[in-house]
């Protein structure tokens, strides 16, 4: 069964919580995220299972389940290149102090189109 399958089968069945991966234990050694399950067992998802673009974690003790938010990534997918800088974005009161003109993505008038990269 592939992956987007089986989330839909869990969107129906549905999850037990939703959990931010930031607030998930990491085992570096199994490259294995854990989050403890209500049963005394723990959640787990592997970072494999991740790049794959699964997003449920399971419990090998019981039936119940939790849906990996990926809001804030602690590991990146090896997927990612190391080379790509990452995003910056500055706080300003003035639009002239912010890394992209404000002003031509919000104009109608203008077609410009901004292609952002990770």
């Amino acid at each position: 069964m592939e992956v987007l399958e089986r989330d839909a089968q869990d969107d129906k069945e549905g999850v037990y919580e939703e959990v931010e991966l930031s607030e998930m234990s990491f085992d570096e050694a199994v490259q294995t995220y854990y989050y403890e399950c209500p049963c005394g067992d723990m959640f787990e998802i592997t970072q494999a299972q991740l790049d794959a673009g699964e997003s449920i974690a399971r419990c090998p003790s019981c039936s119940l389940t939790i849906r990996v938010l990926l809001q804030h990534v602690r590991h990146l997918p090896a997927s990612l290149n190391a080379s790509t800088p990452p995003l910056r974005i500055t706080s300003s009161s003035s639009s002239d102090h912010l890394p992209f003109n404000a002003q031509l993505l919000s104009s109608p008038s203008t077609q410009q189109r901004a292609d952002i990269r990770l």
